[in-house]
């Protein structure tokens, strides 16, 4: 075949695929091959293998890339087209399929580009994609391991980033403390003026604004005098973009005891990132109420010396298609304001109204009959960050603290500059471990954990201790539900005389028999309103059981055989805990217990059934 025909087929053959491309269904009004692919194909050189594969290639290299790794990706393959378009005019041999990739091809490629390692691991990549055999991938050179080590903030450095980080956090607390004291002050709010009031202020924002994120001509539109009197007055303590805390006049000032601004998250974000070593992209992603984990053998959460664990999702890094982020954990005390357990809670509480906020916007997108090019771009931005713990309002729209590439917001670079750091975020997550190792409260988690393992282990030998006597109970209390299985007959009077030799009076044997006291594990109940000290867990006399830790061993209950239904399920749930949580976050909690609790019962009552005649 001559080197024109070749030719001629290859570029007939791009024609005709950017052209099928150009033309993909399901889309209306027609969009780019770009908009379509995230990409464009016509970039990829030449080569019918690479344009006729486009799909396969778009789930194997650009699925959730971002534009930098796509455009070096193209690079790569832009390079392997070439070659293979200069390889058919030299050798004449089509190269139009996965198995035209023979030893002389191999052998051609690893000459050029022997050196090039990436775009070697670009073209085995492409070979598997393809369906292509191990035996035609061209093996890469051993590259020697990167050894540059970057530079690391000082211990000096991090002592001083802390120490204006946590001014900064003392700051917005007051802040926090500042509003919820102002709401909780009585005032006469049906008075005309008043407007020196903070009390006054707050509340009309909350219930006569009603929090709304529109622009200052609309909401002085519909609301001057409230406007007019927030205008006369300051609000709450803000940044300027030096760094300087001032109070913020007027109507934006006083929002701003509701909606926190980017810069005042700065001071939460560098703390978390010194303290856990997560970078950036986990943190803005983490969601509420999912972003802590109980640690196990830990002292209780409300006590000083309770530790927990901070989960957040690992977005970048290498991972296999299809695989989902990877889950990084670190662990915090729980009562130290400066640690990442109650930084975190504070984000969440103060960025609530924010997310409220936004799942507004969404509904209001939702309800319109048809949105602009920009009003779906926002709406499917706000889908996004909708439940995240770091989010903010700006100039009346919101937004994460990472954009759409991954990368930091201005305010965080304007933050870390006013802290005396030239260095981009990531030298916040790198000082990590040296944060960890010279400063006492980095390691201070740890020590704890230490301590608490002095004196022959006392507290997990305690813990080992209470659970074996709750696992002993339990098999005493339902020991008697099998006795009163064993009756088979379950006439009424034949229950009460059984339940009264296990010690219940009239009333508690009727409660048993009721099927009303049905707790959450399935079993009766045989005094609801009052349970035994040890279960009371809060409960006041005369009020229903708020604990129902029956499964623990709770005296008052017992099993009948239609409860195995009811365990089947509690079982099951269980086990998706465990499997969510992992065995290091479930170990010496009551998870596992009580899934040998439920297994045990079940067990007893299968075996009880298949004694029964038929």
């Amino acid at each position: 075949m001559s080197k024109r025909t070749i030719k001629g087929v290859l570029t007939n053959a791009t024609r005709s695929t950017v052209q099928a491309l150009a033309d993909f269904p399901d889309h209306a009004p027609p969009s780019t091959t770009q908009d379509i692919l995230g990409f464009d194909p016509s970039k990829l050189g030449d080569w019918p293998l690479l344009l006729n594969s486009v799909p396969l290639i778009r789930r194997e290299f650009f699925r959730q890339a971002r534009p930098a790794t796509i455009n070096k990706i193209i690079k790569n393959l832009r390079k392997i087209a070439q070659f293979v378009i200069i390889y058919s005019n030299e050798s004449g041999r089509l190269v139009t399929h996965v198995r035209n990739i023979d030893g002389n091809f191999r052998l051609a490629f690893h000459k050029r580009f022997r050196e090039d390692v990436d775009t070697v691991r670009v073209f085995n990549r492409l070979v598997k994609c393809l369906g292509g055999e191990k035996e035609q991938e061209v093996p890469t050179l051993p590259t020697a391991p990167n050894t540059a080590v970057r530079e690391l903030l000082e211990s000096r450095e991090i002592q001083r980033v802390l120490k204006i980080a946590k001014s900064e956090v003392l700051m917005l607390l007051r802040r926090q403390a500042e509003v919820a004291a102002a709401l909780d002050r009585p005032f006469d709010f049906t008075l005309r003026g008043n407007w020196q009031l903070l009390e006054k202020r707050v509340w009309s924002v909350k219930n006569v604004l009603q929090l709304q994120m529109l622009p200052w001509n609309e909401l002085n539109r519909r609301y001057p005098m409230v406007v007019k009197g927030l205008e006369k007055h300051f609000g709450a303590e803000g940044f300027t973009p030096d760094g300087t805390i001032v109070r913020r006049p007027g109507l934006n000032g006083h929002l701003l005891y509701f909606y926190p601004e980017g810069r005042d998250l700065a001071p939460f974000i560098i703390i978390v990132m010194l303290r856990t070593g997560f970078n950036l992209s986990a943190l803005g992603t983490m969601k509420a109420e999912q972003w802590y984990a109980p640690y196990p053998f830990s002292s209780p959460p409300g006590s000083k010396d309770g530790i927990c664990y901070i989960i957040a999702q690992k977005h970048r890094g290498n991972r296999r298609k299809g695989e989902s982020p990877r889950t990084v954990r670190a662990i915090s005390l729980m009562t130290p304001y400066s640690h990442a357990y109650q930084l975190l809670k504070f984000v969440e509480n103060a960025t609530k109204q924010t997310r409220l906020e936004i799942k507004r916007q969404i509904d209001l997108l939702r309800d319109k009959i048809s949105l602009s090019s920009k009003e779906k771009s926002t709406l499917k931005y706000y889908e996004t960050i909708k439940d995240h713990v770091f989010v903010y309002r700006s100039e009346g729209k919101f937004y994460s603290i990472v954009n759409e590439k991954g990368d930091p917001r201005r305010f965080l670079s304007d933050a870390l500059e006013h802290y005396g750091i030239s260095r981009a975020s990531r030298s916040l997550r790198d000082a990590h471990l040296n944060s960890g190792l010279v400063s006492p409260g980095g390691s201070f988690a740890v020590i704890k954990l230490l301590a608490s393992h002095s004196e022959r282990i006392v507290a997990y030998e305690r813990r080992k201790q209470t659970l074996e006597r709750a696992e002993t109970t339990l098999i005493a209390v339902f020991e008697k539900s099998i006795e009163l299985i064993k009756l088979q007959r379950y006439s009424i009077t034949a229950l009460k005389r059984e339940l009264s030799h296990q010690g219940f009076s009239l009333a508690q044997s009727a409660s048993v028999l009721d099927p009303g006291t049905t707790t959450v594990w399935g079993n009766r109940c045989a005094d609801p309103t009052f349970p035994p000290p040890e279960f009371r867990d809060g409960a006041t006399t005369g009020r229903p059981c708020v604990g129902q830790r029956c499964i623990d061993g709770c005296p008052f209950a017992r099993w009948f055989p239609d409860a195995a239904g009811h365990l089947q399920a509690i079982r099951a749930q269980l086990q998706r805990e465990i499997s969510a949580l992992g065995y290091e976050a479930t170990m010496g909690s009551s998870h596992h217990r009580r899934l040998r609790a439920v297994d045990h019962i079940l067990l007893e009552l299968s075996e009880h059934a298949e004694r029964q005649p038929s």
